[in-house]
């Protein structure tokens, strides 16, 4: 094999494993109330001060919507708590998940804001 070839693979390696680094990270543990405080408190500790100010806001966002959720359709979550509701939503996810899902939430919302008419200002 050429030695450029070789240093093609590394850089390709290089960056996959890059890509595959940048997904993980500590996850939500939506088992029960007490992993799931231990997981988001691990997310907490790696993240900087505003990133953990997205997540705290990002959680409220979700919660926010679990609320709505569960009142729109209350026999889906029959005998579910708000709380059980959250951790299912999170269970598994990566700060980068939840700001995303947060993310996703709030456009969602703002587009049906915007076709009724309102902006909620």
């Amino acid at each position: 094999m050429s030695h450029y070839f070789i240093r093609k693979i590394h850089f390709i390696l290089f960056v996959l494993l890059a890509f595959l680094s940048s997904c993980g990270g500590p996850r939500i543990d939506g088992t029960n109330q007490k992993t799931f405080k231990a997981s988001a408190e691990k997310i907490t500790n790696s993240l900087s001060k505003d990133d953990t100010m997205t997540f705290n806001n990002a959680i409220r966002v979700i919660g926010a919507n679990a609320m709505g959720e569960r009142m729109r359709d209350d026999k889906k979550y029959q005998g579910m708590t708000l709380d059980d509701i959250v951790m299912k939503k999170l269970d598994g996810k990566t700060f980068g998940e939840i700001k995303g899902m947060a993310n996703d939430l709030l456009k969602a919302e703002k587009q049906r804001e915007n076709s009724l008419g309102t902006t909620g200002d």
